[in-house]
């Protein structure tokens, strides 16, 4: 404890100098490194260009929130969204899931380890009811749940997290709202630049990836593995006596995972494009089950394909039009040969196949001032396994989106979709304003109706812990959120509030000491607030922080149910990170604290509180080369997912990259 003591007393010291040197600085002209008049000018015209672009740009995320005037977000200018920079976080020995859960309004599950399932809650609604898509086509199953720890970020090139309903835009299954990945594409300057990366640390891990790519085509490859044993406090199966608690190890809990990908643009002249992605990734991954159940020997196979052609055409007609075809497959083989997770061997299978085409045409509007889109999506999914029913589901959706730019550079938006689903027609409309109140503060609302089919997993799953329920019917979500965001020279504040109201809600409830079942649980409120705040404090230090207060209960009327909080949902969550950078130096420090968790319905077992604390040091090499060391989970805190998975203490971590 002392050595660890000591690291935290330099890291502070590290910060504490660096600001007070700049502070000093930035008091004194002659200190500084341009002369007053041209640091004065130079601010200015920073603030200028923020307060043109409405983006600030902290390095490691970018805030937005205009249309016409760059290529951020173009499609929503209402929506509360966070964008975050894959390539820059890869500098970091941190996974997808680590990143989504530092975003306001996210809270993300792991049941523990590199490549351990996570998933991801947006606004207190469960995973289900957010959409991972990636490069525009959903990951997600026929309405199910996506892992993102089959996500590789390094093949990642951004991250768009945006918070609300999204079915008018989106379809099924956006409820939440939506996490949009764009895949790493080719790079346009000219010349051919490649990039590598490799990271170890504890419990045996180590990452490491290649990238080349020119004007032309990109090329991916990406290698991960961990024996993933780590020691942990055993409560025994008596969660309230603390007495019988021993420390223990967590066993077959390994991860390896391999993916390759490639890209190809064609130029066509006159801005028009064609181009090609491929991906292939597979995964195989120890499952150790919960403390009290452990399973030594259980394992799962993912494997992922895909592949995308796009066509994009500026000039077709008076419209820009963008044509996709995609096809994905995703497969996941479950073994447990010796019945360890159930009491009888078990080996089950799926295959998701998804057959997608899309095409989309942007153009002048009505009034002159207002941008049109319409398309329409064909996709059929199927999936192959025994403990399946009824295994295909036709999807056919049409769509019309309008933006009105008033003069006083506010936005009214208004979307509907119509999603035709195994016979049944769905209306998703939307309607959103964006109004700037002065030229630091604007006002963002939006109002909407979602839907999402249970999934198959969900109807006909059975997989030791966790089993399916046919009876399930289809939810419906009516949503509302305003919100204020203050934006000015280098800080910017933003503050939400939402409501949203759930029928029908499906969640998953213990049904035994160790087993798992979907329910339609009836009628659900979740609200809350949503508070962040992104602060450059000078050229050396940055603060980041966000704060959630989420209330998801069950307000069906059910005596049994009625006002008990959602099982797995944190009443709140907090992060923060400080980063200073100075030269070739870099140091971050973040801590991050969850709120109360309920297990049980009827609210008689919660998680208690929790907290981790991370820290890091590198140095920038200017040859395109930097070097990072983490510790994570400073404290050494005995965390625990909610169903019994306990997460690892604490870890080193280093980190290589080189550009060339």
């Amino acid at each position: 404890m002392k050595l660890i003591g000591n690291i935290i007393l330099i890291f502070l010291f590290l910060l504490v100098f660096a600001g007070a040197e700049v502070f000093a600085q930035d008091q004194d002209g002659d200190n500084s490194d341009n002369p007053p008049d041209q640091t004065e000018t130079a601010e200015n015209d920073d603030a200028q260009s923020e307060e043109s672009n409405d983006i600030i740009d902290l390095g490691v995320i970018y805030i937005e929130g205009t249309y016409l005037e760059t290529d951020e977000i173009i499609d929503r200018p209402t929506a509360f969204a966070t964008v975050l920079d894959p390539q820059e976080l890869s500098r970091r020995s941190i996974t997808l899931p680590e990143v989504l859960d530092s975003v306001p309004g996210v809270s993300v599950r792991s049941f523990g380890g590199l490549g351990a399932l996570s998933t991801i809650s947006i606004r207190g609604l469960g995973s289900e009811n957010v959409l991972v898509t990636l490069d525009g086509v959903p990951l997600n199953p026929a309405g199910g749940s996506v892992d993102l720890s089959d996500i590789p970020l390094d093949s990642l090139e951004r991250i768009e997290i945006i918070r609300g309903g999204e079915g008018a835009f989106h379809g099924g299954g956006a409820v939440g709202g939506i996490v949009r990945l764009t895949s790493l594409s080719i790079d346009e300057r000219d010349g051919t630049q490649i990039t590598g990366r490799i990271s170890t640390g504890s419990f045996g891990t180590i990452i490491s990836g290649f990238t080349w790519r020119d004007s032309n085509d990109l090329f991916h490859f990406e290698l991960a593995g961990s024996r993933g044993d780590f020691d942990f406090l055993n409560d025994n199966g008596t969660f309230f006596d603390t007495g019988d608690d021993f420390t223990d190890t967590r066993v077959n809990n390994e991860f390896t995972a391999i993916e390759t990908r490639y890209g190809h643009t064609w130029n066509l002249g006159d801005r028009r494009t064609l181009g090609i992605s491929t991906e292939w990734y597979r995964s195989r991954k120890g499952i150790p089950g919960i403390t009290t159940f452990p399973s030594r020997h259980a394992s799962q196979a993912d494997t992922r394909t895909f592949f995308q052609t796009t066509y994009f055409d500026p000039g077709f007609g008076d419209w820009n039009m963008d044509a996709t075809f995609a096809w994905l497959r995703q497969s996941r083989h479950f073994l447990d040969e010796f019945g360890e997770s159930t009491g009888v061997p078990l080996a089950t299978s799926w295959i998701h196949n998804r057959y997608e085409s899309t095409a989309k045409l942007t153009g002048a509007g009505f009034a002159g001032s207002d941008i049109l889109t319409c398309g329409f999506s064909i996709a059929q999914e199927s999936v192959d396994g025994t403990e399946y029913e009824n295994s295909s589901r036709g999807t056919f959706a049409a769509w019309v989106r309008d933006e009105f730019y008033l003069p006083s550079n506010g936005v009214i938006s208004g979307a509907v979709r119509c999603d035709r689903v195994d016979g049944d027609t769905i209306l998703s409309p939307e309607i959103g304003l964006k109004y700037p109140i002065s030229d630091s503060w604007t006002a963002r609302t939006n109002f909407g109706l979602d839907f999402r089919s249970p999934s198959f997993e969900e109807l006909y799953r059975n997989e030791g812990f966790v089993i399916g329920n046919p009876d399930l019917v289809n939810e419906r979500t009516l949503g509302f959120d305003i919100g204020i965001t203050h934006t000015e020279n280098r800080i910017r504040f933003e503050a939400v509030y939402f409501n949203l109201q759930t029928r029908d809600l499906i969640d998953y409830l213990l049904i035994s000491g160790f087993r798992w079942k979907p329910f339609n649980i009836g009628r659900v409120r979740s609200s809350g607030f949503e508070f962040s705040t992104d602060w450059v404090i000078n050229r050396e230090l940055e603060l980041r922080a966000s704060y959630t207060r989420t209330r998801a209960v069950d307000i069906s009327g059910d005596p049994t149910h009625a006002g008990m909080p959602l099982v797995g949902q944190p009443s709140s969550e907090i992060f923060t990170e400080l980063r200073w950078h100075r030269n070739n130096w870099e140091a971050f420090c973040n801590w991050e604290r969850r709120g109360v968790i309920p297990v049980t319905p009827s609210g008689t077992r919660f998680l208690a509180p929790d907290e981790s604390m991370g820290i890091g040091l590198g140095y920038d090499f200017n040859s395109g080369t930097s070097l990072m060391f983490e510790i994570k989970n400073l404290l050494d805190n005995h965390l625990t997912d909610v169903r019994g998975f306990p997460l690892p203490g604490r870890a080193y971590f280093l980190t290589v990259k080189g550009e060339f």
